[in-house]
């Protein structure tokens, strides 16, 4: 992130740009039917590790967001990001929450918001999680284990809960 644009990044973006225009060959390039924009969904992949490094006990959170045809089972790379998480989690499932809450307020709810002003219409925005704890928490809207994320990361279960479950939203919470 980028706080204050300076001649150094004016520099990066140049010689990224000159990179760009002198590799054409070098392009991921898909094609979409209209069918395939009338099912479509975007698909949510999120991840972590709990003090993966010896260096430091902070965790790496992971995200790969795709969008997916139903009809032509067509997947295309939206956006993809590993980073070392800011706080030291104290279990897998703090981490885990930590990289879902992340992958969902960065990547995958601009881009659905993206989907849905392009195609007017809702788009489904499907996550797929891989910790069981979280899932159940997640349906809940609470855990005891993990009632001080709120407090101390900002990180409400009740939403989540409220976002994967409320009457309205055609969110989905699945394992992977």
């Amino acid at each position: 992130a980028v706080s204050r644009w300076g001649t150094y990044h004016d520099r990066s973006l140049h010689r990224l740009m000159c990179y760009v225009n002198s590799h054409p060959a070098d392009a991921i390039s898909g094609t979409l039917s209209e069918a395939d924009l009338d099912r479509c969904a975007v698909r949510c992949w999120c991840d972590a590790d709990l003090a993966g490094s010896k260096e430091h006990t902070k965790s790496t959170s992971g995200m790969y967001l795709e969008l997916v045809s139903d009809c032509s089972m067509r997947v295309w790379p939206l956006g993809w990001y590993s980073r070392k998480q800011t706080v030291t989690a104290s279990s897998s499932a703090e981490s885990e929450l930590i990289s879902l809450s992340e992958a969902l307020r960065r990547e995958a709810h601009p881009s659905l918001a993206f989907f849905e002003s392009v195609l007017g219409r809702p788009v489904t925005l499907q996550v797929m999680e891989d910790n069981t704890a979280v899932i159940q928490a997640i349906k809940n809207g609470y855990s005891p284990a993990l009632r001080h994320l709120s407090r101390t990361l900002r990180i409400c279960l009740g939403v989540l809960h409220e976002a994967f479950h409320g009457q309205h939203q055609e969110d989905q919470l699945g394992a992977d």
